[in-house]
């Protein structure tokens, strides 16, 4: 019997009866015999366009490159069932000046996705120097679905991000994807100070914006066994990262995002007061022998470059590395 129509028929049956005393039932229904089941939705899966997504504060006041770009994710059912009581649960909570939005509704149709879109304020999700800084965890769900959770991450100039201090952001990739940035180590390379090299010899480390190239170039020639600055910063696996390198010249001073000046704008970097730093870039007037560097003075904000270090010299050092 169809399960409606053998529905109705209790119902009708016991309005019926009911209606006649002397029927010789009660008056009173029984719940058992009017309950009626509502089966629980099939399960069935979601998943995330990504497992991270980082934004950048709003804050053009600080900087232009700080345009707080809204950033999008897309829940997709890729089950065999609709989600149903479908939500977003972002913990701990997103700051006060953050604002989302969404085009999902209660279910989700096999097959089908939706989005949520987060439109960050200039309140970053990890403070200035905050080493104990986590990521928030966003879930989504349904009563049928188990939670796809994403890491979100709104930085600024100082959050402490994969084991560094955020010193450049990118906020230029598409909505759909994380902005980008570099981070600064912490504290000084556990070799430092060292020198830049033992071996006097061009390795080809001419930029002046790239200290990744810089890095692969100068281990390239000198061997990933020789003692040398670029080899001490791939070694190093800060933030459970294994691409830091040593900075170009224009990632620690001089260039619209440096290290130094960033960071020391934001009282980040008073331990390398008083000391000189290694960059990767050679000086292009001795290629041979010296490489430019920075001289820390009273403040990391105001450090300046400083050319013609010799390569044998001992320096300290900072690796950095991307996000």
């Amino acid at each position: 019997m169809n399960p409606l129509k053998k529905s109705l028929f209790r119902v009708t049956g016991i309005v019926f009866c009911s209606a006649l005393a002397a029927c010789g039932g009660s008056n009173t229904p029984s719940t058992a015999s009017t309950a009626s089941t509502t089966p629980s939705a099939s399960p069935t899966t979601l998943s995330a366009s990504a497992s991270t997504l980082v934004l950048s504060v709003n804050d053009i006041g600080t900087n232009a490159a700080l345009t707080g770009t809204a950033r999008t994710l897309t829940f997709t059912n890729t089950g065999s069932a609709a989600v149903v009581d479908f939500e977003v649960a972002v913990t701990p909570a997103l700051p006060n000046d953050a604002q989302t939005s969404t085009t999902c509704g209660s279910t989700i149709a096999v097959g089908s996705s939706c989005t949520f879109t987060i439109t960050p304020g200039a309140t970053p999700t990890a403070g200035v120097g905050d080493a104990s800084a986590r990521p928030l965890v966003l879930a989504a769900s349904g009563s049928n679905a188990t939670a796809v959770n994403v890491a979100v991450s709104i930085l600024g100039y100082g959050s402490v991000y994969q084991g560094g201090y955020v010193y450049s952001i990118d906020d230029t990739p598409a909505a759909a994807a994380s902005a980008g940035g570099v981070v600064f180590e912490m504290t000084n390379a556990t070799s430092s100070p060292a020198v830049w090299s033992a071996a006097l010899t061009t390795t080809n480390a001419s930029s002046t914006t790239n200290g990744q190239s810089n890095t692969t170039a100068i281990i390239n020639v000198l061997g990933s066994t020789a003692a040398s600055a670029a080899e001490t910063c791939a070694q190093v696996t800060d933030g459970d990262v294994t691409s830091w390198y040593l900075p170009a010249i224009q990632e620690l001073v001089g260039g619209t995002q440096s290290a130094f000046p960033t960071l020391g704008a934001v009282g980040l970097l008073t331990d390398t007061e008083n000391a000189e730093f290694w960059s990767s870039t050679e000086d292009a007037a001795n290629t041979i022998q010296e490489v430019d560097g920075v001289l820390v003075l009273s403040s990391p904000a105001t450090a300046t470059e400083t050319d013609g270090y010799f390569k044998g010299s001992s320096l300290s050092l900072r690796c950095a590395h991307a996000f």
